[in-house]
């Protein structure tokens, strides 16, 4: 994964990319005049890095790893399975609580 953060939420979040998940590089901006710009050797570089059979192998194999993560969380009974489950059942019981209020 490519990231170009710029602001907001973009700087923690490719900060979790690149540092915590370990999954991709960052453009860095290169100033001209008045404009940030992404070089053509940056571009080059990032490509190169990509192109790297062993930084491609380690890559992919942690990329097999957070998909392990995100198939158990999603599985029945997992972390995200419950937390929607969760959310489901409070909407559910706010809005029959209002009813209960109206009728």
């Amino acid at each position: 994964m490519l990231t170009f953060p710029l602001f907001l939420d973009q700087v923690p979040n490719s900060r979790q990319i690149l540092e915590v998940w370990k999954n991709g590089w960052e453009l860095k901006r290169s100033v001209l005049g008045s404009e940030e710009l992404i070089s053509e050797k940056e571009i080059l570089e990032v490509i190169g890095e990509f192109m790297d059979v062993e930084k491609g192998k380690e890559l992919r194999e942690r990329v097999l790893e957070l998909k392990g993560i995100c198939d158990q969380a999603v599985a029945e009974g997992g972390s995200s399975n419950m937390n929607l489950n969760a959310l489901i059942k409070d909407v559910l019981c706010v809005q029959g609580h209002s009813a209960s209020k109206e009728g």
